[in-house]
């Protein structure tokens, strides 16, 4: 009995570990099904792209107070969408292990790790066009749950290939460098896909550059330390000289 107890009480561990894990993941994907249910309903009242005028009339779609009335409610719908999904990634980073995610040398050097990071980015930007168009087809609810989905889906590819070939840093430093990376990213593309006119090879373009560059200036503090700490035993091993 005490060996069944004992069991039993691992696979109680086990489950419980398995739901801390699986409680922030939980919160991001409700914080998201909640930012694209707010643009289904904003949908419903504002102008359709292909049919200005009898979308408008027929589907009851005209710009009327109870139509903006709506699409503002929508809009802190999305509000609090989104305020789940950054709990859920707070909570994800505080849950994370303070261990190193990382080799204690790196496999590749930092330009390999950015133009692999870039690369990455650009095949997961090509695959969630669709689901970007279709966001800017429905609402700009809609839309923001899209963007929502990229920068963290995107996110986690900045982390786990920092994780293979980065150099000691922790997995909350790795989470951490993929939410900033894949942030800083995507606020370069959308600013040049504004100024572009609508350009979606400038945005596929310009959103891997972003992840090269800052995946690679991510290693330069690392780069330089690791100068620093071999310039005094040069010194040390010419003295000895």
């Amino acid at each position: 009995m005490t060996r069944n107890c004992f069991f039993g009480g691992g696979g109680q561990l086990v489950r419980a570990e398995r739901g801390r894990q699986l409680a922030p993941v939980a919160l991001v994907v409700v914080g998201v099904v909640v930012m694209v249910m707010a643009g289904l309903v904003a949908e419903r009242y504002r102008l359709f792209w292909f049919d200005w005028d009898e979308g408008c009339r027929l589907a009851g779609r005209c710009d009327t107070p109870t139509a903006r009335a709506v699409l503002r409610g929508m809009w802190w719908f999305a509000g609090a969408g989104f305020a789940l999904v950054l709990v859920g990634v707070a909570l994800r980073w505080f849950r994370l292990p303070a261990t190193r995610a990382g080799l204690e040398s790196p496999r590749h050097s930092a330009v390999a790790q950015g133009l692999l990071t870039g690369l990455a980015g650009t095949l997961l930007s090509i695959a969630l066009l669709p689901l970007m168009l279709l966001g800017v087809f429905l609402s700009a609810q809609t839309l923001a749950a899209a963007l929502c989905a990229w920068w963290l889906l995107q996110a986690s590819t900045v982390a786990a290939i920092d994780g293979r070939v980065g150099r000691q840093r922790t997995r909350r430093g790795a989470w951490m460098l993929g939410l900033l990376v894949s942030l800083l990213a995507l606020l370069a593309a959308v600013g040049v896909l504004i100024g572009v006119r609508m350009s979606l090879l400038a945005l596929l373009a310009t959103n891997g550059v972003a992840l090269t560059l800052a995946t690679f200036c991510a290693r330069l503090p690392r780069i330089a330390g690791q100068g620093l700490n071999s310039a005094p035993s040069r010194t040390g091993a010419l003295n000895d000289g």
